[in-house]
């Protein structure tokens, strides 16, 4: 009886710090293949091999999805894969230089993002897509945790996630959610995420929404205006192949 009770506290216990957690993810791009090599540059194939680091924090009812500078990553990365009742962080506000951020309010079922495209910064404001998840039967194993298999569709571009049950937050890189635990891998095309280090937060720290600085788009506004500027690029690029080398 003494046994049951010590594994209930547990938990209970890690229910409730899973809602105060702080994840740092690791990201790649597959390379190209190797006939297609050619086509880029030395200066592009070294960005693409580039890891890159990303911090989720996530309190009682929103969370924040953000880029770390090169070099600066999430305190100190170890062989310990997970981290108990860290308290350091006590207020979340992300630079306003900062772009390729999503912050997502659960109570309201709404995120803001912002992003620079081809030079211009855009802020999106609108409601999380109701992702529809297909749970399949495979199973693996992850930093000690069992992860499962799960897929969907966004934008019609297939999405490949691996969750874990033992931390039981439905959250992940991104906007992407709606799982019965913690996203540990992530597959959208050829960019992939990885969970390289998670701290469970025995304080609730208080996020800051990313502040705007222009009005909001809704994301199919933002949708229209990135294709057609990459309409005008496309453009663009066919002129300047005509143009004379001097141009």
């Amino acid at each position: 009886m003494k046994k049951i009770l010590i594994l209930l506290t547990l938990i209970y216990t890690l229910n409730n710090l899973a809602q105060n957690i702080n994840v740092l993810y690791s990201s790649h791009i597959d390379l190209p293949k190797k006939a297609y090599l050619k086509f880029y540059t030395d200066k592009a194939l070294k960005h693409l091999k580039e890891k890159k680091y990303y911090q989720l924090i996530k309190n009682d009812s929103v969370s924040i999805f953000f880029p770390l500078k090169k070099g600066e990553q999430y305190e100190d990365i170890d062989t310990t894969i997970v981290s108990k009742y860290q308290t350091k962080i006590n207020k979340v506000v992300i630079d306003s230089r900062i772009v390729d951020i999503y912050y997502i309010n659960y109570p309201k079922s709404k995120y803001i993002r912002k992003i620079n495209l081809r030079g211009e910064n855009f802020d999106i404001k609108d409601h999380l897509p109701q992702l529809k998840w297909h749970i399949t039967d495979s199973v693996s194993r992850m930093h000690s945790y069992i992860i499962q298999k799960a897929t969907t569709t966004y934008h019609n571009i297939p999405i490949t996630a691996w969750f874990t049950e033992d931390i039981p937050v439905s959250i992940g890189p991104r906007i992407f959610q709606g799982l019965p635990g913690l996203i540990m891998k992530l597959k959208m095309n050829s960019l992939n995420y990885e969970v390289e280090k998670i701290t469970f937060l025995k304080k609730t720290p208080p996020i800051s929404p990313p502040e705007p600085k222009g009005n909001y788009l809704t994301a199919e506004q933002f949708l229209k205006t990135s294709k057609s500027k990459r309409h005008k690029s496309r453009i663009i690029k066919k002129e300047c192949a005509t143009c004379p080398k001097s141009f």
